[in-house]
């Protein structure tokens, strides 16, 4: 909060006053609150504004240590209070060092125990060697809700999340039983967002969902119907579709993934490419971001307008529909 006064003065104010105390957490079972003096509170929106202030005093002064130049080399970024880099193995243990040394004087605390390094399997010996503090894998690791590591941890991590997934799903599906439209809107609005995010964050990863999509055809849709018969392919097809397109809005996701993915390289292109780069300063283009979104948008109109067409070209399918 100190360093908030010199770096952000304009939200200073608002952020000193709502965090000078610790929170209160109220927990079951006891009479007292439990006081944190750490993070933030859940929702605030000036969340990301407050560590992106406050840290970059910590961010300029990793550099500026840097007197062999590794940042021509290494890629730090950071989101929130989650840091992280890229590069060799000597250039990261630089960095941690740096990290370990200056994060506390600005209020940053690294924990070595909660801390990941993820190598190639040829250097696995190595940085187990040089970060004996730290978790070392050659497998990969999750990392803001996708994972980074190799083809096969990023397929076990997505199998994991699906299996959670479907287990939501079940217990939907009972709820959808007795109140379907509380069960439809929490689908909508709650749970299908949790997938979209990872498909929108992790490549080729359109086969591992096909099993979602059969606890999606044939648990969900049939209790959300009060139906004990499992949908057929036309009935998917039009449910599939938008609801401005006729259909109940839930997308068959093992189809749309890869396209969501790619959507989501091109709005972060520029962005992507200025963590690359290390730019030391940043400007959206408001009105190329926008043009991006409208064509997305447009393309994705005109996909299932086209999806539509397919669903009900067939008048015994149509039929089928309607009965």
């Amino acid at each position: 909060m100190n360093n908030i006064q010199f770096t952000c003065p304009e939200i200073a104010t608002y952020i000193i006053n709502t965090y000078r105390r610790p929170g209160s957490l109220y927990v079951s079972g006891r009479d007292t609150p439990l006081l944190s003096d750490e993070g933030v509170t859940q929702g605030d929106n000036s969340a990301m504004a407050l560590y992106a202030s406050s840290l970059m005093p910590l961010l300029r002064d990793l550099m500026l240590q840097s007197d062999d130049n590794i940042y021509e080399l290494l890629k730090q970024i950071w989101y929130a209070d989650d840091a992280a880099a890229g590069g060799k193995l000597t250039d990261i243990a630089k960095w941690w060092s740096l990290l370990c040394k200056k994060g506390p004087t600005y209020g940053y605390h690294p924990k070595p125990s909660k801390s990941w390094i993820i190598v190639k399997p040829q250097h696995l010996d190595e940085a187990k060697r040089m970060f004996p503090d730290l978790n070392v894998t050659d497998s990969g690791r999750k990392y803001l809700g996708s994972f980074i590591g190799t083809e096969e941890g990023k397929e076990k991590y997505v199998e994991e999340k699906i299996e959670e997934w479907a287990t939501d799903i079940e217990e939907l599906s009972k709820i959808a039983s007795r109140e379907p439209q509380v069960a439809y809107a929490a689908y909508i609005y709650g749970l299908s967002k949790r997938w979209n995010y990872v498909c929108r964050t992790t490549p080729q990863i359109s086969h591992l969902l096909k099993k979602l999509e059969y606890k999606i055809r044939e648990v969900f849709i049939p209790a959300l119907l009060d139906r004990v018969f499992s949908c057929t392919d036309i009935c998917r097809r039009i449910f599939a579709l938008p609801a401005r397109e006729g259909g109940l809005s839930i997308y068959d996701i093992s189809e749309s993934c890869d396209g969501e993915y790619q959507n989501s390289c091109r709005m972060t292109e520029k962005l992507t490419d200025a963590i690359y780069n290390q730019d030391s300063e940043y400007y959206d283009d408001m009105d190329a971001l926008y043009q991006i979104k409208s064509d997305i948008s447009s393309e994705r109109v005109a996909f299932y307008k086209e999806k539509r067409k397919k669903a009900i070209r067939d008048p015994i399918r149509s039929r089928e529909v309607t009965t």
